[in-house]
């Protein structure tokens, strides 16, 4: 027997050079024994996720949801609203991005409670935001649309771990046949495990599949169209979740433009206008503060986020009534969905309209983004010059 710390085939191939080519083969180690080493039996990490049994899975999951709610805890002593927002959307919701695709995140009777506390901590700075406890469904339907959708951006647990986790399992089972053939049943396509019409769902072939099925069910239950996609898709699709994350998205873009239209005066749609306004601003948000252009006071920022989810800004009691600062006209409903016609609304519409802001409006909002523009020119090796009004 071999003992001098290296390798060996066996004997009797030693002489023939096959080595590991042989199934016979042995190989021998002999002088490091393992010593000290921890030998784990219901998981491990590997490439930065949990691979294991439902407990370890949901134990790393814990640790690191934990750290992000620590995360976003300190996020919430900086004394800029904007500096909360973009460090919380363009870094730290995605901490939770590869998790999501190594655990089946919707599955409720394992990690019901790390969903609810994860999204409830994201929740917590478009709250501070707007200086409100509970937002009502519309703004909430807005805080996880994109920015190109008139919303905010944040990606929430319960609506992005299915996508994601679903787009894993399809692309495990398109690649796991060529590298073991073998095992390759395991994981069958993700359209076997849907049941035909009436029939009890097909018998789970291994541990993975069945959370794969239910989180389909799940996705397609309020996305019909996922079904209809994958149906007409190859065996895999290019970019599977950034697919199935569209057209869940555009699904939930639908139910949110459905709310916002609910809550209009249907002769005087003015969320239907400004949420298609806000559509047009996907850049405003994601600008990291960093100078007087890109810098907002938290004044400023709270109130473009309240108007960005169609919040009211000012609120009355029962028998009040609104009043423009500018030139003083007052409502005449307790809500300006019941005007007749455009009042003073309590969203400051009106103020930003009135006339009589108007060389405010030309100071703070014209102005300055004259100045821009003229900025934008020379950067591309223009000779611009700014024309005085007459």
């Amino acid at each position: 027997m071999a003992t001098d710390g290296n390798w060996h085939r066996s004997s009797a191939h030693q002489a023939s050079g096959l080595g590991l080519l042989r199934g016979e083969t042995r190989l021998l180690w002999h002088r490091h024994p393992l010593r000290d080493v921890e030998i784990a039996t219901d998981g491990t990490r590997v490439l930065g996720g949990p691979v294991g049994s439902s407990d370890y899975c949901r134990s790393f999951a814990e640790n690191l949801v934990q750290e992000v709610i620590e995360d976003l805890d300190v996020i919430s002593r900086m004394s800029s609203l904007k500096s909360q927002h973009c460090l919380t959307v363009g870094s730290v919701q995605h901490r939770v991005n590869h998790l999501w695709r190594m655990i089946p995140g919707g599955e409720n009777s394992i990690f019901g409670d790390l969903m609810h506390n994860y999204d409830e901590a994201l929740l917590s700075i478009p709250r501070r935001m707007t200086g409100r406890a509970l937002l009502p469904d519309h703004a909430l339907g807005l805080t996880g649309l994109s920015p190109a959708s008139g919303g905010l951006g944040y990606r929430f647990w319960r609506s992005n771990s299915d996508c994601t986790f679903l787009a894993s399992y399809m692309h495990t089972s398109y690649h796991f046949p060529k590298l073991s053939p073998a095992l390759a049943h395991l994981f069958p396509p993700i359209l076997e495990l849907v049941p035909a019409e009436g029939m009890p769902p097909p018998r789970a072939p291994s541990a993975a599949v069945a959370p794969a099925a239910r989180a389909l069910a799940r996705i397609t239950a309020a996305t019909p169209l996922v079904h209809d996609r994958l149906v007409g898709a190859a065996t895999v699709m290019n970019h599977t979740q950034h697919v199935l994350s569209t057209i869940t998205n555009e699904a939930e873009t639908r139910r949110v433009i459905s709310l916002d239209s609910g809550l209009d005066n249907p002769d005087l749609p003015r969320h239907m206008e400004l949420y298609h306004s806000n559509c047009g601003d996907a850049v405003t948000l994601a600008m990291v503060p960093s100078d007087s252009v890109t810098t907002l006071s938290n004044r400023s920022f709270a109130t473009g986020i309240i108007r960005r989810l169609l919040l009211p800004i000012s609120h009355v009691t029962r028998g009040e009534r609104r009043r423009c600062p500018g030139c003083h006209k007052e409502s005449t409903r307790e809500s300006s969905r019941d005007e007749s016609s455009r009042s003073v609304d309590e969203f400051g519409d009106t103020t930003l309209g009135c006339k009589s802001s108007l060389p405010t409006r030309t100071r703070l909002w014209h102005d300055p983004l004259v100045e821009v523009w003229l900025m934008l020119a020379r950067m591309a090796g223009l000779r611009v010059v700014k024309r005085c009004a007459i």
